[in-house]
């Protein structure tokens, strides 16, 4: 992606910019109210005008106000209800690989796993009960009924509803999330601008996660089967400590093979722990730390220590950052320290 985005200014002064050839993934951290979210915009806003697509997953309400902020810039910016304006079918074949589309198996294994990802069930047999039941939905032509209907199918056989009450509760949750067989939902992928998925008429932080999880795999597969190298796609993800970054999961591949899909994702976090999680994001090649709090500076200086650069060296300089700014390693591995552009008001 020949894309440059303009970082803000150094202590310096000196002006501060990034085009990363190797891949164009970003992961921001720091403690709320430390200039995450005016950082995302500010960089966000500067994608439509050199031809790149974005699509916002805001969950706090943080980032809708882009439409507003983008309009003096004349980029075309549209702020969608998820439960109402975006939804998906999530039983539509998605696309494993280019021209390699899912059979029923597939599609099952990919809604169970995204279900107990978001709601975990204990025991074996209700996975496996799961994962059997859509596929076999899906074989008898069920899947244009959507969950109401696999929930229906599943509570007319007394025994089958008894050995999966665990899992027949999340999906009832999920009938009523999403209780109409759904259109494919058109992204436009082909034409530059911004879309901002508002998730605050969800009930609750899993419905929440099953439906990114849904919206980005469709997201994937369309990127996949359509190409449009001409329109680069930029997914941005907000509150990514809430999500599984494991081997398989969208996340990750969105990571580790994004580049060649013209496919990448801005992640932004609070603090992480999970090792799998943080090894994925390691994969992103711009990582901004905005101040992480005090009780988590040890542990970052000790992650970032690297070439020469001691943990020490890294503590100090995260402990001078002000809202506002960031520390990144640049691309000669230098930690460097930016301010994030003050819009006028």
């Amino acid at each position: 992606m020949d894309v440059r985005i303009h970082l803000g200014l150094s202590r310096m002064g000196v002006t501060l910019d990034w085009n990363e050839a190797s891949n164009f993934h970003m992961y921001v951290s720091g403690q709320s109210g430390q200039g995450k979210s005016c950082f995302l915009k500010h960089c966000i806003t500067q994608l439509p005008q050199q031809g790149v697509r974005c699509i916002v997953f805001d969950y706090a309400g943080d980032l809708h106000t882009l439409s507003e902020l983008s309009t003096g810039i004349c980029v075309p910016c549209d702020c969608l209800d998820v439960r109402n304006q975006a939804c998906i079918n999530p039983f539509r074949t998605l696309f494993l690989q280019k021209d390699c589309p899912e059979n029923h198996y597939d599609t099952a294994v990919r809604i169970a796993e995204t279900i107990l990802s978001a709601c975990p069930i204990k025991g074996n047999l209700q996975q496996v009960c799961l994962r059997n039941t859509l596929k076999e939905y899906m074989d008898r032509g069920g899947a244009e009924f959507g969950f109401p209907g696999l929930v229906c199918q599943i509570q007319n056989d007394r025994k089958l509803a008894q050995t999966m009450a665990p899992a027949l509760l999340r999906l009832q949750d999920l009938a009523n999330l999403l209780p109409h067989h759904l259109q494919t939902h058109n992204w436009n992928l082909e034409q530059p601008g911004i879309s901002v998925l508002r998730f605050d008429s969800l009930p609750n932080i899993s419905a929440q996660t099953i439906m990114t999880q849904f919206m980005l795999a469709d997201l994937w597969s369309e990127k996949l089967n359509r190409g449009l190298a001409d329109c680069p796609l930029v997914i941005v993800l907000d509150e990514c400590q809430r999500f599984r970054f494991t081997e398989n999961s969208i996340f990750t591949r969105i990571l580790r093979e994004g580049r060649k899909y013209h496919f990448s994702g801005w992640f932004a976090s609070q603090w992480i722990d999970n090792k799998s999680t943080l090894k994925a994001l390691n994969q992103a090649a711009l990582q901004a730390y905005f101040y992480p709090g005090d009780d988590q500076i040890y542990n970052l200086a000790k992650r970032l220590a690297h070439d020469g650069h001691s943990a020490e060296n890294y503590r100090r300089l995260l402990r001078t950052l002000r809202v506002g700014e960031f520390l990144y390693i640049d691309k000669s591995g230098r930690p460097v320290i930016s301010r994030v552009p003050q819009r006028d008001k």
